[in-house]
């Protein structure tokens, strides 16, 4: 059967006897072809994008690490960090995965997700993490110490946010 009969064959009936109606709106499921031979025969990211992303990540908040720990501590900035994830945990409830607050359960949260989805998870943390520095020392200090970072964050793919 073609994907294009399914819209043409009658509406199946109900237990009933009635004619349901059909929903010509959805479409049959897409079959995804696979070769063994080659990359897969389809637009959406493979796992080894994601990974990708997921490394992309934790380097940005090592570099976050590395910037901010003189200035506010260490614990300090495990406390901003912790709280940012909590906080977009309410947006991403998956990130709940991450709680323990270490970036490398943080990349293997992500790592689990397609690449859109964790960058735009990963954009959102580090953006709360951003604006509570920003509440705690000030934008213009925040911007200054966080200038690298930001510009690892733009060029890098974990931290840009996908939609236009």
């Amino acid at each position: 059967m073609q994907a294009d009969d399914t819209f043409d064959a009658p509406a199946p009936a109900s237990p009933n006897g009635a004619q349901r109606p059909r929903h010509p709106a959805r479409a049959p499921p897409t079959q995804l072809q696979v070769s063994n031979d080659g990359p897969p025969d389809r637009a959406t990211p493979t796992r080894a994008d994601t990974s990708q992303v997921a490394a992309a990540a934790q380097e940005v908040w090592q570099r976050v690490d590395g910037a901010l720990s003189p200035v506010i501590g260490v614990r300090g900035v495990a406390a901003l960090y912790k709280r940012s994830l909590h906080l977009a945990r309410a947006r991403h409830p998956w990130l709940d995965a991450a709680a323990d607050g270490t970036h490398e359960s943080l990349r293997e949260t992500l790592s689990w997700q397609s690449p859109d989805i964790a960058a735009a998870a990963h954009a959102d943390v580090l953006q709360t993490f951003c604006d509570l520095l920003n509440q705690l020392i000030g934008s213009t200090l925040t911007d200054r110490l966080l200038a690298p970072v930001r510009e690892l964050a733009a060029s890098g793919h974990a931290a840009q946010d996908p939609s236009p």
